[in-house]
């Protein structure tokens, strides 16, 4: 019986984790050359069980945003597949070694369109 509830309550939480809500789409040509990545747009949206993960999708490929979505995607690599975001980040152009910086927009719209 213990294991059965330990076993539910690990099934719960996983899906739990796994809840995605819609996310805020954002699009280069609204951000010139302050947009830092390659594609033309993405879908920014939280997930995870406090809703503390920030994705983006972009076409059909899925990528960590945060540092929690990162961890929770090297994690979760055997359940669900996440693309390398580094396919996709532009590197500064004022510093080769860093890549741009994300807008913070970004990050905070995901956040208010969780609650």
């Amino acid at each position: 019986m213990k294991r059965l509830l330990i076993s539910l309550s690990v099934a719960a939480s996983f899906s739990a984790c796994s809840s995605v809500n819609e996310g805020v789409v954002f699009k280069k040509e609204d951000y010139g050359n302050k947009w830092p990545f390659s594609v033309e747009k993405i879908e920014v949206y939280c997930a995870g069980l406090a809703k503390s993960e920030i994705y983006f999708r972009s076409g059909e490929k899925t990528y960590a945003l945060n540092g929690d979505a990162r961890r929770m995607a090297e994690t979760r690599k055997s359940a669900e597949t996440f693309d390398d975001v580094n396919q996709v980040w532009l590197t500064d152009p004022r510093d080769p070694n860093s890549k741009m910086p994300v807008p913070d927009e970004f990050i905070k719209k995901a956040f208010e369109n969780c609650k």
